[in-house]
């Protein structure tokens, strides 16, 4: 069957219902130049040149039909072939039969062809391949400024200066070797006028696929270039704010430009005037913005023209753009204005950024000239382009404006800041300041250069740094406003208090600061505190001597009272056994009074100068615990109060010294078995940590209030103050149990609540003295324990 197509002197293609190739003859192989394996199972589209439509009604023919269909050869030559088409099988299968002849008439010759060259604005040409032209339109006739019978046989040499010849031969060698078609910008500047082409050259192949024609056509772009330049060159002008804000020939400069282009657009519509009509939106007015060629003669009485809602609205929506005669445009001389007699064409086309109307562009042509082709997209266009320039323009004007207005109010701010009492400055979240004001010159003394490189760690003073660190990044730094009061440093190397006022700007990433020298106020409050500190001090030893004195003279009284009363008795010769000891007793007692509190003092003293040493030596502080808490039980017995000692460890030797271990807990046991009602508890408890020895002594007795827990150790601290106090007491005893911990590297504190009781906890560490050998086993006679417990619990007057 292949065969038989072969034979055909006819172009025969078989496809199926979806256009596959099934089979092609060797007619039409050779009349497309592929070969037989390059169409097979490839698509018709790809044999016929750009025939959607045509394609369509071939694949849903329901009968036969003749129809028209250009072919596209592998050189991208166009073939016009009058084809019939009709559907039967093939090879068991329906497919559709293309069976085509040439065309032998053509339906149309050459001078429609030439004609319609001739009415394109475009310049048109064919040459050979060595560069002789065959053919030239009308266009590139003008453009050589010669008759195209005079160009036909005539080389680029002969039409063109060198530069540019050389490269229109140089771009048809590029064709002939590539065969293919090329896009080239090429220049022109026949008679000192400079033109930009957009040139496309194509090769038109023989049988032999070799190039026999080159074929080109071009279009004028300068006015396309520069508009599109100098919009680029607007627009980065725009972008550098301080190009705009330098720029005070802005206005002249748009102008001139607009007029260059506008000169341009008179030359390429061959136009006899031209005229830019400018709107005002605020002031609801057109006015006359530029104007080219004889455009105040044809729009006499056009300088300022107000417009109602209505006007305004029918200039919004006019869609009659384009040239026309005079007569069908009468409405446009509500905006215009009068029009020259001698008008004949008058065309407006609106300018528009984006949806605002920014004014009108109007061309005119008088009497004897007319517009020789419709180019309304290319005046549309163009008209978008010289929006934007004038958009841009309006906002470089609007720019220059707010930026007067910046600058005054940056200046009117400069001057509040340079007059201002406070410092004032900007720093950076790396610590540098940005910005300062001539006051932290006159503050500080450093110049603003040096505030500028110094880092705001070297002015700080070092003890205030962590506040202001902790200070600044406590919160969220974007909420909230900061206070700081620190020392900074000045350029004479003193330091000065400043309050600092902080407020972080967090779309600038960096801390607005305001500061006021407090210096003098600081000093003033330095002096108030001391002065209330050297009050309160001579208050606190006003009540010490007071309180000393109570505490010597009430012993004294009672002792010189019991020597009378004993004095007395002998001299009446009433004296016994019973009063003597009674008498002996009450002087025993309120001597051990006196001896303690003469020791507590001079032990206070002692520690304050540093005169007073710890014995150490390696001992068994559980024993020393047991054996002074068991020492007491006897002096309790007729107060009914119960005393219980209980420990978690058997032994552990400890660095201490035995007599003030001693002397500690006799003091808090006294002050238990003081503030302790009868049929109270006091227990003594001790644990370790593996660290430190833990001592509690604990009561159930009166307690005391939270308010006054911080101040019971302090020298001369007492719950009740009074001098009439339901146990006798100078306040010290506390305190120097404080000291005698702390000497031995230990801690104490206390719990307490009112009506429930206090326990004193005390920690002394587990630590060793390594060169004593000697491990102490604490061991103290009966009559010296019983001789410490006279002294220290010698103002309880009930024992």
């Amino acid at each position: 069957m292949e065969k038989i197509f072969n034979k055909f002197n006819k172009y025969i293609l078989i496809v199926d219902k979806q256009g596959n190739i099934k089979l092609c003859n060797d007619k039409l192989i050779s009349k497309l130049g592929y070969s037989q394996f390059e169409l097979y199972n490839s698509n018709i589209n790809k044999v016929i040149y750009n025939q959607d439509e045509i394609i369509k009604q071939i694949l849903n023919i329901k009968e036969d039909i003749d129809i028209i269909v250009n072919i596209n050869s592998k050189s991208k030559n166009i073939i016009p072939l009058k084809c019939e088409v009709a559907m039967s099988e093939y090879k068991g299968e329906k497919v559709l039969f293309i069976i085509g002849e040439d065309i032998n008439k053509s339906l149309y010759n050459i001078d429609d062809l030439e004609i319609l060259l001739d009415s394109i604005q475009m310049n048109a040409w064919i040459k050979d391949i060595n560069g002789k032209y065959l053919y030239v339109n009308k266009s590139l006739a003008n453009l050589a400024q010669k008759d195209k019978v005079n160009i036909i046989g005539t080389y680029d040499k002969d039409l063109w200066i060198e530069d540019e010849y050389k490269i229109y031969v140089k771009t048809d060698k590029d064709i002939i070797q590539s065969k293919e078609g090329r896009l080239f910008k090429d220049k022109n500047s026949k008679n000192g006028d400079k033109r930009l082409f957009e040139t496309y050259k194509a090769p038109i192949l023989d049988e032999k696929q070799e190039v026999k024609y080159i074929i080109g056509i071009n279009r004028d772009i300068t006015l396309k270039n520069k508009i599109e330049k100098e919009l680029q060159n607007n627009y980065d002008k725009l972008n550098n704010v301080n190009d705009i804000i330098s720029t005070k020939n802005d206005y002249k400069n748009i102008q001139e430009l607009l007029n260059s282009i506008c000169d341009d657009f008179l030359k390429h519509l061959n136009a006899d005037s031209l005229c830019i009509i400018s709107y005002n939106p605020i002031k609801k007015e057109l006015k006359r913005y530029l104007e080219i060629g004889c455009s105040q003669d044809s729009f006499k009485d056009l300088y300022r023209v107000k417009i109602n809602n209505e006007e305004e609205k029918e200039l919004f929506e006019k869609e009659s753009e384009g040239i026309r005669a005079i007569n069908e445009v009468e409405q446009m001389k509500n905006y215009t204005g009068t029009v020259d007699k001698d008008i004949k064409y008058l065309g407006t086309y609106n300018i528009k950024f984006k949806d605002e109307f920014l004014g009108l562009l109007c061309i005119s042509y008088k009497n004897g000239n007319k517009p020789k082709f419709n180019q309304d997209e290319f005046i549309k266009s163009s008209c978008s382009q010289i929006a934007v320039l004038i958009k841009n323009h309006r906002l470089c004007e609007q720019l220059k404006i707010e930026n007067k207005k910046r600058s005054n109010t940056e200046n009117t701010l400069e001057l509040f800041l340079s007059t201002a009492a406070d410092i004032m400055g900007i720093v950076n979240l790396d610590g540098y300041l940005k910005k300062v004001t001539p006051k932290w010159t006159e503050v500080l003394g450093w110049s603003e250069a040096e505030l500028l490189s110094m880092h705001c760690s070297k002015i700080i003073h070092k003890d205030d740094m962590l506040i202001v660190l902790n200070t600044i990044f406590k919160d969220e730094i974007s909420k909230y406003k900061q206070n700081i009061k620190m020392r900074c440093l000045c350029k004479n190397n003193s330091y000065i208090w400043i309050d600092w006022t902080s407020k972080y700007i967090k779309q600038h990433n960096h801390f607005i600061i305001t500061g006021k020298d407090i210096t003098e106020e600081k000093n003033i409050e330095e002096q108030k505190n001391k002065l209330e500190k050297a009050i309160h001090l001579e208050s606190i030893k006003n009540e010490f001597f007071a309180n000393i004195s109570h505490e010597f003279k009430t012993p004294l009284n009672i002792i010189l009272g019991s020597m009378q009363l004993l004095n007395q008795n002998i001299q009446n010769d009433n004296i016994t056994i019973e009063k003597l000891k009674r008498c002996s007793g009450t002087i025993k007692q309120n001597s051990y009074r006196l001896l303690r509190l003469v020791n507590n003092v001079i032990d206070m003293s002692r520690i304050d100068t540093g005169y007073y040493e710890l014995q150490l030596s390696n001992n068994n502080i559980v024993s020393i615990i047991e054996d002074i808490t068991l020492s007491v039980v006897n002096y309790v017995e007729n107060k009914n109060i119960s005393i219980i000692f209980d420990t978690e460890i058997e032994e552990e030797f400890i660095a201490c010294d035995p007599d003030k271990i001693e002397r500690i807990m006799l003091n808090l046991l006294s002050n238990a078995i003081k503030y302790t009602d009868e049929y109270g508890k006091i227990s003594v408890d001790l644990k370790s940590d593996n660290k430190n020895i833990i001592v509690s002594v604990k009561d159930n007795g009166a307690g005391m209030p939270n308010n006054k827990l911080d101040i019971i150790f302090d020298r001369f601290g007492q719950v009740n103050s009074t001098l009439t106090k339901k146990c006798e007491g100078s306040g010290i005893g506390l305190s120097l149990v404080k000291s005698l911990i702390e000497m031995h590297g230990g801690s104490i504190d206390v719990k307490s609540e009112v009506g429930k009781g206090s326990e004193f906890i005390f920690k002394l560490p587990i630590l060793r003295i390594q060169n004593n050998e000697n491990i102490v086993a604490h061991r103290e006679s009966k009559h010296t324990q019983i001789e410490k417990c006279n002294v220290e619990f010698s103002d309880i007057y009930n024992l």
